[in-house]
């Protein structure tokens, strides 16, 4: 359902979102330092064996493996501009947490090496990957970014589908009241499932949606009437049960622009926009652009209000005038085939479709008149 309340259709934009960008300001250095490292690591291997064979001291040898080791921090820190490398203290942080666990693999994996000058050479390869990676933590420079979060389209399709699917089981209720409000229940759960999914990948930036919350509890009120109530008693809920719900969604809607600046509408549509349009921490953010794209949700929010109270207008007026229930079974009677055609199958589609044929144009002359006002 929600799918459908978009603010702009036509034209996709993708979401930016902050990131972090990580590069290497100066990859020929990177390259020079980490080869130099290796061919400095594996000269430990004829250290070794020459201490070993009693060629040289041990004295000449501590002093050879600490100088070797002063050589590794000069390497390091060759040309490092510390400054430069940070986005915010968060980076900074990170860094410092991977150089300390860095440090300390290299003291594990040096405390465990091979006296077996083969098995060295295998293990002095982790030995150079620590280094490496050591290497990368000091001149690996984090930026922040505003890049495209590439949705999952076939997620945002499952997402669509289910809500729609919620609402279309509510010609169910007619026959089988508590199988259509439980696939209609099951369904919603489905779609903020989804949304859910797309929140933890950063996909979508607001979680739960109003309407979607909406829903859930309009259906699992009717699940829960339709189980609890006996069936005989059923009559009035059977009836009016199902029409009330483009009530309860106006009466969310409205309450929506009282929770949210901007309505429901803020929350479908800044998947769909700039981020600057919303985020004030955005480094592109305009207040101006802002305010109108508040002003624009919030008038969407009102515009489908109105088209949930027309629907329920005519769901009602069949309910009411047109509809009873027939005891034992609580099944549906209609006095007019004609009337319960087109108010209670044909009514609500044909709203929303005529809704949708004049929202583009309806944003159009908001986002102009904003801008002529401005």
């Amino acid at each position: 359902m929600h799918e459908l309340l978009l603010v702009d259709t036509d034209v996709e934009v993708p979401l930016l979102v902050p990131q972090l960008s990580f590069s290497l300001p100066d990859k020929p250095l990177f390259f020079k330092k980490t080869l130099v490292i290796v061919l400095a690591s594996y000269l430990f291997l004829p250290l070794m064996g020459l201490h070993d064979d009693g060629e040289i001291t041990s004295l000449a040898y501590a002093t050879i493996l600490v100088s070797l080791h002063l050589f590794f921090l000069l390497i390091y820190f060759y040309r490092v501009r510390y400054k430069d490398l940070e986005a915010d203290s968060s980076s900074r942080t990170f860094r410092v947490l991977g150089l300390v666990f860095c440090v300390i693999l290299l003291l594990l994996v040096a405390g465990n090496l091979d006296n077996d000058l083969k098995m060295l050479a295998v293990e002095l390869i982790a030995l150079c990957a620590v280094h490496t990676v050591i290497l990368a933590f000091l001149m690996v420079k984090v930026e922040k970014i505003e890049a495209p979060i590439q949705q999952r389209k076939w997620l945002t399709k499952l997402k669509t589908i289910a809500s729609a699917g919620s609402l279309l089981a509510i010609f169910f209720i007619n026959t089988q009241p508590l199988i259509g409000s439980g696939i209609s229940l099951t369904l919603v759960f489905f779609s903020i499932g989804c949304d859910a999914s797309q929140f933890s990948k950063g996909e979508t930036p607001t979680f739960p949606k109003f309407l979607d919350s909406s829903l859930l509890c309009i259906w699992i009120s009717l699940f829960a009437a339709f189980s609890l109530v006996p069936l005989p008693d059923q009559g009035n809920l059977r009836k009016f049960g199902p029409a009330s719900i483009p009530l309860v969604l106006f009466t969310m809607g409205q309450l929506s622009v009282c929770c949210i600046n901007g309505g429901f509408v803020f929350q479908l549509a800044v998947e769909k926009v700039e981020r600057r349009l919303w985020d004030v921490n955005s480094p592109k953010y305009d207040p101006k652009n802002h305010k109108s794209f508040l002003f624009v949700c919030r008038f969407m929010t009102h515009y489908w209000s109105v088209v949930f109270i027309t629907m329920f207008a005519g769901g009602f007026f069949n309910a009411y005038t047109n509809t009873c229930v027939v005891a034992p079974e609580m099944n549906m009677s209609h006095a007019d085939t004609t009337i319960n055609w087109v108010f209670g199958i044909m009514w609500s589609p044909a709203v929303i479709l005529i809704a949708l044929k004049f929202q583009r144009s309806l944003i159009d002359y908001l986002v102009k008149k904003t801008k002529t006002s401005s």
